[in-house]
């Protein structure tokens, strides 16, 4: 990264300085001198002065010991005895690499959104130091509220963008920082590029799994041998899932540092301190998961976006794969599951990933769950082995004929949601669907309630039901083909909807979609899944 003494456009004047002096001395001033009142909860501190979002209702622990308070067995219980609050708030350790010259009013909208672009490192992972590209975005206008919050989220792909990687920043940072007025740091995508892990510091790990070492790995390969370096090793920093939690709670930790950093060489800069007491996570994927352990781990961590991520109950969702596809490709295969279940090392290893175990701790947050019909990663059904007993406020977005990626109208739209959900308090309405057949015509009934657009109602709503299987006509749901059911309003929020069994298959899947306005957003929302025909193999 380039660090200098460049004037970017606006005629800030910028310093050289040492980054390390930088952060020492602002980091004398932000944490300790600042003389705003601190709040503590299991081991976080952050500023609760002057602020009208309410903290989260958590017990406060003074005595708190992350990463040991494990079970009688030693072995872990969930995230939190494997992300150690301390360690990842060590500003020390972070190693802020800012771009200067590139810094500044951002160049597609220069009027409303500053951007900061820096460089950070989350952690040392099988000796291989991460360091991560990324991206904060700040507001010329916030309220409150919104200067209070973060959202912070892993870079993804837009496929059909000339410049993939700058459109990303743009939709999911710039667009949603200028919309929402809630300050957005994007980081690069995971793994960090190039990573490779030296066979030579680990031998006994290289004979078992020699293709994780000496050439670079990919997400698959990184959560694979990751797995297996647990197994193998009883070292359960080195689970995949939780290096990705580490990069987005180290993300917060280094946009509130880059914060400050700018705030003192740039009088004009809009922002003094980012004393975020609300964060929202989101991430895809590997992240996906993340997202989840960071939000059972991080108490600022209110609500979370985790799409293509749709696993939950481990154990069953293994059985269910081998079921519903019996010759995979998997993206944890139902024997890497059986593997783990089968040991004490793989069961602690399943409760710091498996949302299920660890979902009390999500009581009373709010996750978005987003994923494509046709995702071959996750068999359909897998959100019901789950989520119905979360206690955390779900929105739903299933994307009719799509796969994996974050690229979507859809999904950005529900990114924005989850945050203005939790930073503003604007409810998406909400999808409960049945299928009614008892008079002979199956008919798709829907009650919709929360609408906001025209008169308390949505905007749009739809009903998707799978017509076509490509290959077989099974309860694997990937080669299906997904068309439109017109609903028609029959009343008070309800809708309905026609099915014709002649054209149906065997096997069909059906769900229900709204569409709202909700200020300057136009989200939507899903129900849950539902089968006409055949029932869905759920174990």
């Amino acid at each position: 990264m380039v660090r200098n003494t460049d004037v970017f456009p606006g005629g800030f004047s910028l310093l050289r300085m040492p980054l390390r002096a930088v952060v020492i001395l602002l980091t004398l001033s932000l944490w300790l001198g600042c003389g705003e009142p601190t709040t503590t909860v299991d081991g976080w501190t952050f500023d609760a002065g002057s602020l009208d979002v309410p903290l989260p209702d958590i017990p406060m622990n003074d005595s708190f010991d992350a990463g040991k308070d494990t079970g009688s067995n030693g072995l872990p219980n969930g995230p939190l005895d494997i992300l150690d609050a301390f360690q990842l708030q060590d500003i020390t350790t972070l190693n802020i690499e800012w771009d200067q010259s590139q810094s500044g009013p951002d160049p597609g909208d220069p009027e409303h959104v500053y951007r900061i672009i820096f460089s950070f490192e989350s952690q040392t992972y099988m000796g291989q130091t991460w360091r991560h590209n990324a991206r904060l975005y700040i507001p010329v206008e916030q309220t409150k509220a919104s200067a209070a919050a973060l959202g912070v989220v892993q870079a993804g792909s837009i496929s059909d963008a000339v410049d993939p990687d700058e459109a990303f920043f743009d939709v999911y940072g710039l667009d949603s920082a200028r919309l929402l007025q809630v300050p957005i740091l994007v980081i690069d995508d995971l793994p960090p590029e190039n990573l490779v892990i030296d066979s030579t510091a680990f031998p006994q790990l290289t004979t078992i799994a020699p293709h994780c070492f000496d050439a670079p790995l990919d997400e698959t390969l990184l959560m694979d041998c990751g797995i297996d370096f647990v197994s193998n090793s009883g070292d359960f920093g080195m689970c995949p899932f939780a290096a990705s939690a580490r990069v987005l709670i180290r993300g917060g930790l280094a946009a509130k540092q880059v914060v400050g950093m700018a705030s003192a060489i740039w009088p004009e800069f809009p922002m003094q301190t980012l004393e975020a007491s609300s964060i929202i996570y989101g991430g895809e994927s590997l992240v996906g998961v993340g997202v989840r352990q960071a939000m059972a781990v991080d108490p600022r961590a209110q609500a979370g976006f985790s799409a293509g991520a749709d696993i939950g109950d481990v154990a069953r969702f293994g059985v269910l794969e081998a079921t519903v596809w019996p010759e995979g490709p998997y993206w944890l295969s139902p024997d890497s599951i059986a593997k783990l279940s089968n040991s004490l090392i793989g069961q602690a290893h399943i409760k710091t990933f498996d949302i299920r175990s660890f979902g009390a701790s999500l009581a009373g947050k709010r996750l978005a769950l987003a994923r494509g019909t046709n995702d071959e990663r996750f068999p359909l059904g897998a959100l019901d082995l789950y989520g119905l007993v979360l206690p955390a406020e779900l929105m739903l977005l299933y994307l009719p004929n799509y796969g994996g990626g974050m690229d979507d109208p859809a999904m950005v739209s529900l990114w924005r949601t989850v945050i203005n959900r939790q930073v503003f308090g604007l409810e998406p309405p909400k999808v409960v669907a049945e299928i009614d057949d008892t008079s002979g015509t199956p008919l798709i009934k829907a009650v919709v309630t929360g609408c906001q657009a025209i008169n308390g109602l949505c905007l749009g709503v739809k009903a998707w039901a799978t017509t076509v299987h490509a290959e077989t006509v099974d309860s694997d749901f990937r080669d299906a083909i997904w068309t439109e059911v017109p609903m028609n309003p029959s009343g008070g929020g309800n809708f309905v909807g026609v099915l014709d069994p002649v054209t149906l298959p065997s096997h069909t899947a059906i769900y229900v979609q709204a569409t709202d306005i909700i200020g300057n957003l136009s989200p939507k929302v899903s129900s849950r899944i539902l089968y006409f025909g055949a029932p869905y193999p759920l174990p």
